[in-house]
């Protein structure tokens, strides 16, 4: 809920170092929306309950907009934790590049899982390795581990 671009959106805007994004665990492509309005859209769904922030167990659905090209995804395809597979951009609406991500809880739902806002903060979904960088937290409570963890 940012005071520019998501006054009503649970999202999150990144620019990624060298503006390609990691998958942030095992997972399939689940669905594509590359219409202008939803931005080039793509859903991930772990492959198995993942480690949210608080501790939890429970699969996670990712969506992120904005890559330029998305003609190498497809539904279906699987991918590992850490694999690039989706690019910074500013296809349909946008301001400039980068990438637009937001987070549900649990397995893909085509009915409340919808282009943009997510049902979980980035930061109560994800955790950081605890040598990460943070330049600015914006505000964030970012939780950080051990990847012995």
């Amino acid at each position: 809920f940012d005071t520019y671009s998501h006054q009503v959106q649970n999202a999150l805007d990144i620019q990624p170092t060298e503006g390609m994004v990691r998958a942030p665990f095992n997972a399939t492509v689940v669905r594509m929306d590359a219409t202008v309005i939803a931005c080039n859209a793509v859903w991930i769904q772990s492959t198995s309950p993942v480690r949210y922030a608080d501790g939890s167990y429970d699969y996670m659905t990712a969506i992120f907009l904005h890559d330029n090209n998305i003609s190498d995804l497809y539904i279906g395809q699987g991918l590992k934790q850490g694999e690039y597979f989706y690019h910074s951009g500013d296809f349909g609406i946008s301001s400039g590049k980068h990438v637009h991500v937001s987070f549900y809880r649990g397995q893909y739902n085509p009915y409340t899982m919808r282009v943009g806002n997510g049902d979980v903060y980035a930061e109560d979904a994800l955790f950081l390795p605890d040598d990460t960088y943070i330049y600015n937290d914006y505000g964030l409570d970012w939780k950080v581990t051990s990847l012995a963890d």
